[in-house]
């Protein structure tokens, strides 16, 4: 019930963000970033941090006590870079930052919430893989970085069942990324943060067929991608999504020994307003 609450006030701040400022960044960005740095106090016990304490705050729900995203904060600050920096400060603190000068590191773990210490708030954790890449590479004035979130492996939208779209038990969405290009210069014209790429590694659960080809498997990925983009949803958000094009497809190792797959996409979407 208590994480359900914190991902509710996720999305409430997806909405209440973009519906008061109407850009693209801070509802997404800005909102992805707390939500890391969040997950990284939460699972290293140190919540109550100077650091942490400023990405959550504490409500009544009939008369239990929640610890839900401080939107609030991240309306206030997600176009100055405070957030990213809190972030950056979260895992400095952590120690998973890289060992290499100018990288960033990603570290997607699983744990069982039931067995959670209720006292020390411990628990073990099983590395499931991690991704550096070069933090704000610049080239001419712009800049371009990466912003990496997990999702949750037991989100029903996260979860594509046998076997419509995949020829397996389950096809799990785990990590997700947005690639963005920024306009750094202070005089002249300037352009708004530009999204790039979209980043997706997927697991597959005990996929069907023994002769089944990676390229196949991909294959049903793509098309389930392709689904999406013209999907329904996007009308009612008042999006139209077209040209979608698979830009890199890449398989993965992962830490504990699974495969993971990944696909690395662009479309073009654009606004239709009502009348």
């Amino acid at each position: 019930m208590a994480r359900g609450m914190w991902f509710l006030s996720h999305e409430f701040g997806h909405h209440d963000i973009f519906e008061k400022s109407q850009q693209w960044e801070g509802w997404l960005l800005a909102v992805h970033q707390n939500q890391y740095a969040y997950d990284l106090c939460y699972e290293n016990d140190i919540l109550e941090t100077k650091p942490c304490k400023k990405l959550y705050e504490n409500v009544e729900v009939m008369g239990k006590t929640y610890q839900v995203m401080d939107f609030n904060y991240i309306q206030r600050n997600w176009d100055d870079g405070t957030v990213e920096s809190l972030r950056d400060e979260v895992i400095s603190i952590t120690g998973i930052d890289s060992d290499f000068e100018g990288f960033k590191k990603y570290k997607l773990i699983e744990y069982d919430d039931k067995q959670i210490d209720p006292v020390t708030k411990k628990v073990d954790v099983t590395d499931i893989l991690t991704i550096e890449w070069p933090e704000n590479w610049k080239q001419d004035y712009y800049t371009y970085d990466w912003s990496l979130w997990s999702t949750n492996s037991t989100d029903p939208d996260n979860i594509h069942e046998c076997c419509q779209l995949f020829q397996a038990d389950s096809g799990t969405l785990r990590v997700e990324a947005e690639l963005v290009k920024d306009d750094t210069r202070e005089t002249g014209p300037q352009y708004y943060t530009n999204w790039l790429a979209t980043m997706q590694i997927w697991f597959l659960d005990n996929v069907h067929y023994s002769g089944t080809t990676d390229e196949e498997r991909f294959d049903a990925l793509e098309d389930s991608q392709r689904k999406f983009c013209s999907n329904a949803s996007y009308g009612k958000n008042q999006y139209v999504c077209y040209n979608f094009k698979v830009l890199e497809k890449t398989i993965y190792a992962t830490d504990e020994g699974r495969t993971a797959y990944s696909l690395l996409t662009n479309y073009e979407a654009i606004v239709s307003l009502k009348d």
